[in-house]
């Protein structure tokens, strides 16, 4: 999951180089535990966003409005950026509207489809269906961006995605209309994952900057969405009671969390990474259960969980020396850069020095002359 990882000792004895040396492992150090510190808030942000929305889907609550709830989500996230903003945390920077409209309808659509998906598939399907999101993202990137992986990456990802299926999928049911809408969630979620990653890039901007204008635009989207689907009249004679009412404020602010890591995760690695922390937050969700509340846990669960783990193992291997190549590729490019910089500079001085010496040579024979015609 890391960007960065250093490997070895980076020192030769010298000063100036082990102080360089130093300042490097440094800087990978402080990436690497930025990521981690990203994955680790987004795991429990998601986690706790699940447990809420549980209890308020459950009963005695049954508060069964899952848009109008997303669309709650991104207005907390909207007024959080905009307090935020207004307190100094960040300096908000604008992007095209259009871009953000494209951005925010890709993460609409992500949404309304994979709840499709959930209504018009079995559990099973879903399931299967939902890893082709990893495979989907990989081909999107390779057409879209030029972005290729290596044949060990493929490899590692195939690992992950059939421990997954091992220890997720149970039954199978085709259906055209669910297969249908699991395949649009799927290309909706390529879309958003990529855009969110590559509009930081494009426009210079981090993710505090990107939601702050986003949130408001995919509310208002969330809000036309809920008009649509969701039980309007049930939704306003709903009982609001003060737990109902501390729940819903709770989910926003952790859907907070949850929207804001979700943009440092892919912002600073990739959409593949973020998928692969994805798989990594359902083991845990699955090994809790085992753990903590005494579900079942049979051999293929568990071989299916120890599978994708050793898959993000290898595959978190392959992207820090990726990285790290990448790195050297980038420094030896920039020495060379610098080298062939003071190597012009070296030839324009000497140009200058030649012409200075003609123009002096120049002067001294015209002096020279002027003599003898005096003499």
């Amino acid at each position: 999951f890391f960007s960065h990882w250093p490997a070895g000792s980076m020192t030769d004895g010298k000063d100036g180089k082990d102080g360089k040396a130093k300042e490097k492992k440094g800087s990978f150090l402080r990436d690497n535990l930025r990521n981690v510190i990203y994955i680790c808030l987004n795991i429990f942000c998601v986690v706790s966003i699940v447990i809420i929305n549980k209890q308020l889907y459950s009963p005695p609550y049954n508060f069964r409005f899952g848009n109008t709830l997303v669309a709650i989500h991104f207005l907390f996230t909207g007024v959080f950026c905009f307090l935020t903003e207004r307190a100094k945390v960040f300096e908000a920077k604008r992007a095209p509207v259009e871009e953000i409209a494209k951005l925010s309808l890709s993460q609409v659509g992500s949404v309304a489809f994979v709840n499709f998906s959930l209504l018009y598939n079995s559990v099973g399907m879903y399931q299967v269906l939902k890893l082709l999101n990893i495979p989907v993202i990989c081909v999107m990137e390779f057409f879209w961006q030029g972005i290729a992986y290596s044949g060990e990456i493929k490899m590692s990802l195939f690992l992950i995605l059939l421990g997954i299926a091992l220890c997720t999928v149970t039954e199978v049911r085709f259906s055209w209309p669910g297969f249908i809408h699991g395949c649009l969630a799927t290309v909706a979620t390529g879309v958003y994952q990529i855009l969110a990653g590559t509009k930081q890039k494009q426009y210079g901007i981090n993710a505090l900057q990107l939601l702050h204008y986003q949130a408001p635009v995919t509310t208002f989207f969330l809000a036309a969405l809920a008009l649509m689907f969701d039980d309007i009249p049930g939704l306003i004679a709903y009982p609001y009671t003060q737990t109902v009412v501390f729940l819903i404020t709770l989910t926003g602010i952790v859907a907070f969390g949850v929207n804001l890591t979700v943009f440092l995760i892919i912002g600073k690695t990739s959409p593949v990474t973020y998928q692969v922390v994805g798989h990594f937050k359902t083991c845990l969700v699955i090994l809790f259960g085992f753990v903590l509340l005494d579900e079942p846990m049979e051999p293929k669960n568990l071989g299916g969980i120890i599978l994708a783990m050793v898959g993000m193992i290898w595959y978190t291997s392959l992207k820090q020396r990726e990285s790290e190549a990448k790195k050297k590729a980038n420094e030896e490019a920039k020495a060379l850069e610098i080298q062939k910089q003071k190597m012009e500079e070296a030839l324009q001085l000497k140009a200058a020095l030649e012409a200075e010496e003609q123009v002096l040579a120049a002067q001294a024979i015209e002096t020279m002359t002027v003599g003898q015609k005096g003499g």
